[in-house]
């Protein structure tokens, strides 16, 4: 059926965008979370660096975060080009992006099935539902909207080749298809979608659909086999695409092993996770961030979610309606890739997940619905106010729940308000509070956290560092080694058992664990220069200044690095490279004390005391309270012959530090030189 534009659908279209942009305006206020953000953008330098050649070369090389989605990288990478870390910018790019699911979905089903206005309630539900605020909310699940952008184009190109076939429009589909699981493997079923589209509303596996055949039996299956044939390169790619996503995965260390999590719990699991999805579809309250992957799931909560999905399955079969069957599986299948049989990370299920699958349970439910209508016209009116009221309700729910993503604090508190034994929400909680200065909070929420997950190596890093702070050295060694042995390539836990072990005087130690952090992450910054640190200590020049060129190619902007290299420069030479490296953190950083200061100090000792004069009042200027600046200044103006300014940055610093000796003694001198010598009295005759 042509898909014709009339002012209805401009109309509907309209009030689809304007409702989605009222329940979604609020994620402008949204911040950036602690929970994948860091991850994918705020701490990400490849990322927050922009648009580059570098850049698209990593992007497809990189399995970083244990999955392999390009041009997720390459959207990200570009909200920094044109936002940098304002998360407004980031957040709104993800509404965008569901503005168009919306629409394109709206355009499929309307070409699909020649039914506008089912179309439509099926594109509102999409657009509203509580569930999917996960992914349009969360800056790091860009790969959900993103994937799924392609995958509708991808859908919309088939139903245009199905109606006018040919190579340029199948080859479309096939592209669309591919870019959608450079986004994200979710939809690495979709092969399947498109056969159940062909099943229902395309008609294509119906008598007569295609080439004749012969007899009805060998005919039915004869356009099953070449309907599956037209789908190989589809099939093709899922199968590149679930061998790339698992080898990701597996070097990432997310894929948990069977011991960890048994086959049986695993398919316990996956049977609550169907129903569990089921139940919010229709009462979507109480959704979290995280759903602690059950221990032991309980016996009769698993049967019961067996009987469900058997007693829904056989209601759909036996009723013969085509679009239930079609949207039953659409669900059922959409979700298979992600329901836990192949475990990864430690959650039971997530609301992400059901991003697309859901489309296959509002098909069936609204088309259900409109037959129900058709076939009683008295049932119409009450029907569409339903329909109405639905629509509201879900979209008032959908801004309270929009709300607990304001940011991290009270994301994390909404998820154990809702869940029970939530390890992940109680550390991340406990991240926000130590961030945020409340050190004993976080703490009660770490050790918490160990209450639950003894073998959680994030939490034992994070509270070794809390025990750090506080001095309790020894209690913090024990928590790093914990966190190493049960995660011995944590690059992090292996740099600050380093600097904790360097604080020591355990020099050799610290030295092996920073080499063990750059083993595990060969672009750490930080490692490099701790290490560098410590090479210069003890006169290891060359190699100091080496790990510190290091963190710099990894961090250009990384300042302790830059101004590290620039003083061993000075001590090693060569002299004109060290104030090349202080100009340039002094370019970078304009508004660092300690740049100028450093720049500064060896201006003054090159005899450039003008320029010196520059940048120690600069100094004084970011940093009024320091006394040592004032007396850096107060020495260059002496040099200069600038007495009285001199001697006013002397009395400054002296103000600032009374106990400053020197600055005291060359105060006096210049008094005492300044004052007047007193008139002598004539001797008597």
């Amino acid at each position: 059926m042509e898909f014709k534009t009339n002012r209805r659908s401009v109309l509907v279209a309209a009030a689809l965008v304007l409702g989605t942009l009222w329940i979604y305006w609020p994620v402008q206020y949204c911040e950036f979370l602690n929970f994948d953000d860091p991850v994918y953008v705020t701490q990400n330098p490849i990322v927050r660096a922009g648009w580059s050649a570098r850049g698209i070369c990593w992007a497809f090389q990189t399995s970083y975060a244990s999955n392999w989605h390009p041009l997720t990288w390459l959207s990200h990478m570009l909200d920094c080009e044109f936002y940098g870390l304002a998360a407004r910018g980031h957040h709104l790019t993800n509404v965008f992006l569901h503005l168009a699911n919306t629409l394109l979905l709206l355009a499929f089903l309307r070409r699909a099935t020649g039914a506008f206005w089912p179309s439509a309630l099926v594109a509102a539900l999409f657009a509203w539902h509580p569930l999917h605020v996960e992914s349009v909310a969360w800056v790091s699940e860009r790969k959900d909207v993103l994937s799924t952008c392609f995958g509708l184009l991808a859908l919309l190109a088939y139903g245009f080749y199905v109606e006018r076939p040919g190579a340029r429009r199948y080859l479309l589909a096939l592209l669309a298809f591919g870019l959608s699981l450079l986004a994200k493997p979710m939809l690495v079923t979709l092969p399947g979608l498109l056969l159940l589209l062909d099943y229902w509303p395309l008609g294509r596996s119906a008598p007569g659909a295609g080439p004749p055949a012969e007899g009805r039996g060998g005919g039915r299956l004869r356009r099953w086999r070449r309907l599956v044939w037209e789908k190989a390169p589809f099939f093709g790619l899922s199968l590149v695409s679930c061998v790339v996503t698992f080898l990701a995965q597996k070097r990432g260390g997310a894929v948990a092993s069977l011991i960890h999590i048994p086959l049986g719990e695993r398919v316990a699991n996956a049977a609550t996770a169907y129903a569990a999805y089921l139940w919010q579809t229709f009462w979507p309250l109480e959704l979290a961030v995280f759903y602690p992957h059950p221990v032991h799931p309980a016996g009769a909560k698993v049967l019961a979610s067996l009987l469900v999905l058997l007693a829904v399955s056989a209601g759909v079969f036996l009723g013969r309606r085509p679009w239930l069957i079609m949207g039953w599986l659409w669900f059922l299948g959409a979700l298979a890739p992600v329901i836990g049989l192949v475990q990864v990370g430690d959650h039971a299920r997530a609301d992400r997940y059901t991003y697309l699958p859901l489309v296959g349970l509002f098909i069936g439910i609204v088309w259900t619905a409109t037959g129900f209508a058709a076939a009683r016209p008295a049932w119409r009116k009450p029907l569409w106010g339903l329909a109405a009221c639905v629509g509201v309700l879900l979209g008032l729910e959908t801004r309270v729940q929009l709300a607990h993503w304001k940011n991290s604090e009270t994301l994390f508190r909404r998820a154990l308000a809702v869940t029970g034994r939530n390890y992940l929400a109680h550390n991340n909680l406990g991240n926000v509070l130590d961030l945020s200065g409340r050190h004993e909070d976080a703490k009660r929420h770490y050790e918490a956290t160990l209450r639950i997950r003894p073998d959680f190596a994030g939490t034992h890093y994070n509270l070794a560092n809390v025990l750090t702070r506080e001095g309790d050295f020894d209690a913090a060694l024990q928590h790093y080694r914990a966190a190493l042995a049960l995660q011995p390539n944590y690059a992090d836990a292996h740099h600050n058992l380093g600097v904790l072990l360097a604080r020591r005087g355990r020099v050799d130690e610290a030295l092996e664990h920073y080499q063990a952090a750059l083993r595990s992450n060969p672009a750490f910054a930080d490692a490099h220069n701790s290490r560098g640190n410590l090479l210069f200590q003890q006169g290891r020049l060359d190699e100091a200044a080496a790990a510190y060129r290091a963190a710099l190619q990894t961090r250009p902007d990384f300042l302790d690095a830059r101004l590290n290299l620039a003083l061993t420069l000075q001590q090693a030479g060569p002299a004109d490279e060290a104030a090349q490296q202080y100009a340039e953190a002094v370019r970078r950083h304009p508004e660092s004390p300690r740049a100028h200061s450093d720049w500064g100090i060896l201006l003054a000792r090159r005899g450039r005391l003008p320029e010196a004069e520059h940048h120690l009042a600069e100094v004084v200027r970011l940093d009024p309270q320091s006394a040592n600046a004032r007396y850096n200044l107060g020495n260059v103006l002496l040099e200069q012959g600038k007495t009285g300014a001199a001697a006013a940055q002397y009395a400054e610093a002296l103000r600032l530090n009374p106990g400053d000796a020197q600055a005291r003694q060359k105060l006096e001198r210049l008094t005492s030189a300044a004052a007047p010598a007193e008139p002598r009295l004539p001797e008597p005759p």
